[in-house]
């Protein structure tokens, strides 16, 4: 996470960016610049830069199916080794 500050803006404007697996909604700004002025005792307008985290993994092939590259699906029946 990275996180900016524009203190002459009025609010102050905190330009945060952040991973996450699902979007961040306006809702949830909305709740958190609540939250941070509660704590801090003065507003700020919060920025949010979201980069999607997706987690990719190869596929586990099930018992049965074949590999792509293996003589069964590669070669036809008579040239399988």
């Amino acid at each position: 996470m990275r996180s900016e500050f524009n203190w002459v803006a009025d609010p102050p404007e905190v330009v945060l960016s952040v991973r996450a697996d699902e979007p961040v909604t306006p809702r949830q700004v909305a709740l958190l610049e609540e939250f941070v002025e509660a704590e801090v005792g003065r507003p700020f307008t919060l920025i949010f830069q979201v980069v999607q985290d997706q987690e990719v993994r190869r596929e586990t092939l099930a018992p049965e199916e074949p590999e792509v590259n293996s003589p069964e699906t590669t070669f036809p029946p008579d040239q399988r080794e």
